[in-house]
């Protein structure tokens, strides 16, 4: 038995990392925070949204399964941990970012061991972990409640244990890439790529030579992903249809041409545009010296494939399901943190270059420093005065009037609007303690044959569907059109209520409704 010896050395450099860890961590949770007090982002977006719903029938009882064919099909591993912190600390909005918020912050943890990996300096990967944590994309997909968040940490986990197995052929890092690999296949549908990265990681381990013992490694590593991604693979065979629902939805129409259009579109996310379907939409995701350094970095990792040829697979592996569908950052999400990676390399590789030309310590200290402070306040910039980014996909009116709704009376309510996502307003409007049916009747515009949503609303009414008591909850954009309709049958609103956003201004009108008769 090899005893464990702890030198001052040792000690300090632990205490030095687990330090470093709890700044990079504090610093983030700071931006979140900052932004969240800045109303940023203006409200709740509508998959965040079902996300909660679906952690709360979890919380009722749902039966248990790794992957739901609802809502365009959604692995349920995020939902998991959602109603975990649901349990913990209540359903809300703020425990659907904090669980978003939480991987987040794991990224970050695992960004900095990884660039301890990489470069073996503390103080040269504790400010390559700033760029990172600073990530216009990781803070927005931080606080936007989507489950894709949860590919982004164990990325860069796969990274790290690829990284250490290089380094040092373990079983240990072979079985960590293994498991890493199975978990990603819980996490996204993006992430399924990652069996083509297994594949061709272990068959690039072993042409470096020790055959036998590698073979080894790759059979347990191989076992390992099997074992734990057992569940889904099983969902997936007998559900195959299913499974690849979206995913073939989407690949369909694939041709030569289009596969080539999407590569040239799929390479623009990073600098020019991201097309992302709610946020980052015409905006490119990296902003200052990072939009430059991550070439850079691929184009170093290319001309030294021996040390960094995985970042240029895990790049590859990442983009495929962009390219090999509809072009959109949201399927290339596993490239995130890679693209950081290979700016980081950049800048160690350089870093070495200026050292070993004798430039002084101070002033290479003093250059790096500069650089984090660009970036910061260039991804700074991005987050706090750029707000439109934020704005299309997340609904400030509906979220306001679902909050409304949760404080409302016992009653018969009806919502009539253009598009508040019914989504959005059933998990805010919900009690503690309530299923996850809705507490209002929905005719908004966009979820009815009409289109216009007034024509089934006084149908119904005139049925007896509605009763004449019942509260209703008018978007002033519909007001018009709703009072106008009402009055044709001889009815008019009694006892408005005025619903206003946080800035002061009127978004919708509650009232009851008031009959008299019409004129001959």
């Amino acid at each position: 038995m090899v005893p464990i010896v702890i030198t001052k050395e040792s000690f300090k450099w632990n205490i030095g990392g687990i330090l470093a860890v709890v700044i990079l961590v504090s610093v983030f949770a700071l931006v979140i925070f900052a932004l969240l007090m800045r109303g940023l982002p203006p409200g709740l977006n509508h998959d965040a949204a079902w996300n909660g719903l679906y952690a709360k029938r979890i919380l009722n009882g749902e039966p248990f399964t790794v992957y739901t064919t609802e809502a365009w099909g959604r692995e349920t591993f995020f939902h998991y941990f959602l109603a975990i912190f649901f349990r913990v600390f209540g359903s809300s909005k703020a425990a659907i970012i904090g669980t978003t918020a939480f991987f987040g912050g794991l990224s970050v943890v695992f960004f900095f061991l990884l660039m301890l990996t990489i470069t073996n300096q503390k103080s040269l990967s504790f400010g390559l972990s700033i760029l990172w944590l600073l990530s216009p994309a990781l803070v927005v997909y931080s606080l936007a409640g989507w489950r894709l968040i949860t590919l982004i940490p164990f990325v860069i986990l796969l990274a790290l244990f690829s990284q250490k197995y290089l380094e040092r052929a373990a079983m240990s890092n072979a079985i960590g890439v293994g498991i890493t690999s199975a978990i990603i296949f819980y996490t996204y549908n993006a992430g399924r790529s990652v069996v083509l990265y297994l594949i061709v990681f272990w068959l690039g381990c072993m042409l470096k030579g020790d055959l036998t013992r590698r073979l080894k490694h790759c059979l347990v590593s191989c076992l390992c992903f099997l074992i734990f991604a057992a569940p889904m693979l099983s969902y997936a065979f007998h559900n195959w249809s299913d499974w690849m629902g979206r995913a073939k939805a989407l690949s369909d129409q694939l041709s030569p041409e289009t596969v080539i259009g999407n590569i040239q579109a799929s390479f623009r996310f990073y600098n020019f545009d991201a097309k992302g379907n709610d946020f980052l939409t015409n905006f490119p995701v990296l902003a200052g010296p990072v939009a430059v350094l991550w070439m850079v970095g691929l184009v170093i990792s290319l001309i030294k494939p021996r040390r960094f040829w995985i970042y240029v697979l895990l790049f590859s592996t990442f983009l495929l399901p962009s390219v090999f569908s509809v072009p959109s950052f949201h399927r290339a999400i596993g490239t995130l943190a890679v693209v950081y990676v290979l700016a980081s390399i950049a800048v160690f590789v350089l870093w070495n270059c200026f050292s070993k030309l004798k430039v002084p310590r101070w002033l290479l200290t003093l250059l790096f420093a500069s650089l984090v402070v660009f970036q910061g306040l260039s991804s700074i910039a991005r987050l706090f005065v750029r707000q439109d980014v934020f704005a299309w996909g997340f609904y400030p009116d509906a979220t306001v009037v679902g909050e409304y709704l949760h404080g409302l009376e016992a009653g018969e309510i009806i919502v009539y609007a253009g598009n508040w996502p019914q989504d959005i307003l059933t998990f805010l409007s919900l009690e503690e303690s309530s299923s996850v049916s809705p507490k209002f009747k929905n005719y908004q515009s966009y979820n009815t044959l009409s289109r216009d949503g007034i024509t089934e609303l006084r149908r119904d009414f005139l049925a007896g569907q509605i009763s004449p008591e019942a509260y209703f909850i008018v978007d002033t954009f519909k007001l018009e059109d709703f009072v106008e309709a009402f009055a044709e049958i001889g009815y008019s609103p009694l006892e408005e209520v005025k619903i206003r956003d946080r800035q002061g201004n009127v978004i919708a009108v509650r009232f009851s409704l008031n009959s008299y008769l019409l004129d001959e």
